[in-house]
């Protein structure tokens, strides 16, 4: 009975997990397609297939379901791999940069859809502006300025160029609104997006 009961909560677990997923999926869908403030929770379940019950249950709220969203961007994209990849570019002031370059464009080429729709919801919802400036805009600056300070120490940056200013450059060049210009709007394909920021990047940055 003990192994029968292992098994069955096994099982219990796999199929929330997969509740989420179809119901975050549903979200997605709909906030791409209607926009984040003209969705409602029974839209989402609806489309998902599931009662609005199971959708409160699994993330509470629309505001939930951002964080939720937050989490699979970071997960999807692979984070914590990519910033590995810059520890390992430890020395090196160009492949820093590059690294960091990668991680900013990951976002917006996995998740642009996203994005788009926050986007277009910013100003309409606190819970949206909350998500863009946590965590599209504070954690993307915050990133580069971390990175900025590592050059700085290194004695890597152009002379009379501040750690601030090349924080405030790097951040800015890299946001997702230029991703999508070049990618969406011009068709540049993401490899040679990330190629063109890296080396105006190290370009502006770099002795």
């Amino acid at each position: 009975m003990g192994v029968k009961r292992s098994y069955d909560s096994s099982r219990r677990q796999r199929q929330a997990a997969q509740t989420r997923t179809d119901i975050l999926e549903a979200a997605r869908r709909l906030f791409s397609k209607r926009g984040y403030p003209a969705t409602t929770i029974d839209a989402i379940a609806r489309e998902a297939g599931v009662s609005e019950a199971t959708v409160y249950a699994a993330f509470g709220s629309k505001r939930g379901l951002l964080a939720a969203f937050q989490d699979l961007m970071h997960e999807q994209v692979d984070y914590d791999q990519r910033v590995r990849e810059l520890d390992a570019a430890a020395g090196k002031p160009a492949e820093q940069i590059a690294a960091g370059v990668r991680i900013s464009s990951s976002f917006p080429a996995r998740h642009g859809d996203i994005i788009r729709a926050m986007s277009s919801a910013r100003g309409m919802d606190p819970d949206v502006d909350e998500f863009l400036e946590r965590g599209l805009g504070q954690g993307h600056h915050g990133g580069w300025a971390m990175l900025m300070s590592v050059l700085a120490d290194q004695g890597a940056l152009r002379p009379r160029l501040s750690q601030r200013e090349a924080g405030d450059l790097a951040a800015t060049i890299t946001r997702h609104e230029v991703y999508g210009v070049l990618r969406n709007e011009l068709g540049w394909t993401h490899d040679r997006i990330t190629e063109v920021l890296t080396a105006v990047l190290c370009a502006a940055l770099l002795r």
